[in-house]
């Protein structure tokens, strides 16, 4: 072996050594549910891969080429699992990007299985889609994953929930939204769209009333108890009587939220256009 080759060699093993070392870090911090300084150690962790020979694109030989593309993937996974917990949309949408670039490569050149985790993760970024109202990037998105997929529990979960918003059919929604295992990834971006979904039927109530009283309210807007409605009452500022507990929607409020739909229709009119524009150029 050459001595050029030797010592590229031995710089190479120096940097997976100290990627290691970086990801026990990260492991630690993530474990303890430090996600600020977890999230330091993936930026970190992602730079010193850079300098690692055997990941993509250039897939050079190294004696640890199966190890550093396991560590390599574990890190994208986890920088997407961070960016859901801490809700950074445009983080995530950069890293899961990054990711599925990641399962492309490694799957084309056979070099690595599927990961127990793609389908899993892809699952959670459809949902995510869905709570940022993202539904063309959202068919994108099924169009490129592979059908294994299609079997997951969250791909499942984020098909039907797509379905029920289309329908208009807020009840499923919130049902669907429930029915998602307590404490898991999956429960935590789905409550997203449960507040997202009583935001839009507020918005809805408060323009196609004159008054309501508290019991019809908290019908109307699928509260589980007249306290959450109270507390709905006030984040809100709707006029509110309590001696004959009748909410009372006033012009003014009507006024704002139909500029506020007007606004939101022109942003996503804007959005949608640059969007299209930016598949039909991917396309040609």
């Amino acid at each position: 072996i050459s001595r050029k080759k030797y010592l590229y060699y031995f710089l190479s093993k120096m940097a997976f050594q100290q990627a290691n070392e970086l990801y026990k870090a990260f492991e630690i911090a993530y474990d303890a549910k430090d996600y600020e300084t977890s999230k330091g150690y993936i930026n970190r962790l992602k730079i010193k891969l850079i300098e690692l020979p055997a990941l993509p694109p250039m897939f050079e030989y190294s004696p640890t080429q199966k190890e550093e593309l396991l560590l390599a993937r574990s890190v994208y996974e986890h920088a997407v699992i961070l960016g859901i917990i801490r809700q950074d949309d445009s983080d995530l949408d950069r890293n899961f990007s990054l990711l599925f670039s990641f399962y492309e490569d490694t799957k084309r050149r056979g070099v690595l299985e599927t990961s127990p985790q793609e389908s899993v993760l892809q699952g959670l970024f459809l949902l995510e889609l869905l709570v940022q109202n993202r539904i063309a990037e959202f068919h994108s998105e099924l169009e490129r994953m592979p059908k294994a997929s299609f079997s997951d529990d969250g791909v499942q979960l984020a098909l039907s929930l797509e379905r029920s918003l289309v329908e208009g059919a807020y009840n499923r929604v919130l049902a669907d939204a429930a029915a998602a295992t307590k404490g898991s990834l999956q429960h935590k971006v789905a409550a997203r769209l449960y507040d997202t979904v009583r935001r839009e039927v507020a918005d809805c109530a408060q323009t196609s009333y004159e008054s309501l009283t508290l019991a019809d309210a908290t019908k109307v807007l699928m509260l589980s108890s007249e306290a959450e409605t109270l507390r709905t009452i006030e984040e809100r500022e709707w006029d509110y009587n309590a001696e004959t507990k009748v909410i009372s929607f006033s012009k003014k409020t009507k006024t704002a939220v139909s500029e506020g739909d007007s606004n939101l229709s022109a942003l996503q009119i804007i959005g949608n256009t640059l969007l299209y524009a930016k598949e039909l150029e991917r396309i040609v």
